[in-house]
């Protein structure tokens, strides 16, 4: 036990070393063609260029963290009534940019549904799954939505990419595992797990969704708020 516990932190030392020196690598290469005095067109690529990699390495960070908390047990879910479309908002205002800038289209179906979920941590978990699409997918469009599934809301993140490969829906939710087609930013192979870690602390469930698209698609399910008067009214899909 211990051995293993000790292993694994190995691990996680060896990913987080490896892959924030990317970032940060280019970050210090892109500066260096900032010169002092230089023209604002000329100099506007390498600083953007310069804040994406540092929004990168903040990301990997930021996933880091998260695991760590959700290992110690640090993190207690504020379960009360969200609707969907509230935490949809939070995931395009910190995903939205990062989506503009690799030309991806983001929309949204299925905001009047409610559910029963701590919003912050949904909208983490949902971060996540959009983050994942972003980076890996080489798709063009994500679509989030929500539909009612019994007792259930489920909540889709779907994208138009190149979709998964044989075998990683077996694995991918694991720690510092990673599907097949990782994309050039890379990770730690923390997002998904960190997903499939908050959905349990309030008791919901997530997974791939297979056949629904030539892409990607993976879901959240939670319960739904039965004083809602819109969760009366089930899909049949």
């Amino acid at each position: 036990m211990l051995a293993r516990e000790r292993d694994a932190k190995t691990q996680f030392i060896r990913a987080a070393s490896h892959d924030l020196q990317r970032p940060l690598q280019a970050a210090a290469l892109y500066l260096d063609r900032v010169k002092p005095g230089g023209r604002a067109a000329e100099q506007a690529p390498s600083i953007g260029s310069v804040r994406q990699a540092l929004n990168a390495a903040r990301a990997l960070v930021a996933a880091m963290l998260e695991h760590l908390k959700l290992e110690s047990g640090a993190v207690r879910p504020q379960v009360t009534r969200v609707t969907a479309g509230e935490v949809f908002d939070r995931v395009l205002l910190t995903q939205g940019p990062a989506a503009a800038l690799a030309g991806i289209g983001i929309s949204v179906a299925g905001r009047g549904l409610s559910l029963r979920a701590d919003p912050i941590l949904l909208a983490r978990a949902l971060e996540n799954l959009v983050a994942n699409a972003i980076r890996h997918s080489g798709g063009r469009r994500i679509v989030m939505g929500a539909r009612l599934r019994g007792d259930e809301v489920a909540l889709m993140v779907v994208d138009d990419g190149r979709g998964l490969a044989p075998g990683d829906e077996a694995r991918i939710f694991s720690p510092f595992q990673q599907g097949a087609h990782v994309g050039d930013t890379g990770g730690f192979g923390l997002g998904l797990s960190s997903t499939w870690g908050l959905m349990a602390l309030m008791e919901g469930t997530c997974g791939v969704q297979p056949g629904l698209t030539r892409g990607a698609a993976f879901y959240i399910r939670l319960p739904a708020d039965r004083a809602d008067p819109v969760a009366g009214v089930r899909c049949a899909a």
